[in-house]
C-alpha cells in the first residue's frame, strides 16, 4: 500500500507544479480592482443641479447629479409607495454601453404613492431643515397617501454637497452620503487612461451607527 500511496502523491505533486501561475488575472491586471485597492479620498463632490429636481404626472422624483472625480452625469430617482416608503435609485445618465442590467424579480413593487414636495408652512418638515428649505438648498418631499400611515416620512434632498436624509416622526434616521465620500464606478471605454483611484464610497449611516464607517 505504502508504494502506491508514495506514487499518488507524486502524481498529485507533478499536478501542481504544472499550474501556469502566468494565465491567472491578478489585481495588477484589471482596472477596475486598481482603482479601488489604491482608494483615496475624493477630491470633488456631487451636487444636484439647479432646476434639475422635478415630480412628473406619475409623482416621480427625477434629479440631475453633477461632478465627482470624473464628471459623469448622474440621474436621481426616487420613487414613493403606499407602504410609506421611498425607493431611491442614482444610474448613468448616458452610460457608455447602454443600461445596466437588472433583475427585475427580486424586489416585488408595492401599490406606488406620489411624491410631493412641501414647503416651509407645510406639517412635517423638520425643524432644524425649514430655514434651508426656505432659502432653497434643501428640497423636502413626503408622500401621497390613500391610507395615511401612523409614522408619515419625509425625505429632505441637500442639493451643494448632494446629501438625502430621511426622517420619520420628526427625527432623523437615514442618511445618504453624509461625509460627502459618494463615488459612482461608471462605465469606461477599455484601455482608458482614465484609472485613477477610486474614492472611498460612503452610502449611508444611522444615527446609531459611527459616521467614520465606509463601505
Amino acid at each position: 500500500m505504502r508504494p502506491l500511496g508514495a506514487l499518488a502523491l507524486s502524481a498529485l505533486c507533478s499536478v501542481a507544479v504544472a499550474v501556469d501561475h502566468a494565465k491567472f488575472r491578478t489585481c495588477d491586471k484589471t482596472a477596475f480592482c486598481r482603482r479601488h485597492r489604491a482608494a483615496q479620498q475624493p477630491g470633488w463632490q456631487w451636487l444636484v443641479a439647479p432646476g434639475s429636481a422635478s415630480i412628473d404626472r406619475s409623482g416621480l422624483l427625477t434629479a440631475q447629479l453633477h461632478g465627482g472625480a470624473h464628471s459623469v452625469p448622474l440621474t436621481l430617482e426616487v420613487r414613493g409607495y403606499e407602504t410609506g416608503v421611498f425607493r431611491l435609485r442614482v444610474t448613468e445618465t448616458k452610460p457608455l454601453h447602454g443600461p445596466r442590467w437588472e433583475p427585475d424579480d427580486i424586489l416585488i413593487d408595492p401599490l406606488p404613492a406620489s411624491v410631493k414636495q412641501l414647503d416651509t408652512a407645510a406639517p412635517g418638515v423638520p425643524e432644524t431643515l425649514k430655514e434651508a428649505v426656505g432659502t432653497g438648498s434643501v428640497l423636502v418631499y413626503a408622500l401621497d397617501l390613500k391610507s395615511p400611515v401612523q409614522t408619515p416620512s419625509v425625505l429632505a434632498l441637500h442639493l451643494h454637497p448632494f446629501r438625502v436624509e430621511l426622517h420619520v416622526a420628526g427625527e432623523r434616521v437615514v442618511e445618504l452620503n453624509p461625509l460627502g465620500k459618494f463615488y459612482f464606478e461608471h462605465h469606461r471605454a477599455k484601455g482608458s487612461a482614465n484609472d485613477a483611484p477610486a474614492s472611498v464610497c460612503l452610502l449611508y449611516t444611522s444615527d446609531a451607527a459611527d459616521e467614520e464607517d465606509s463601505v
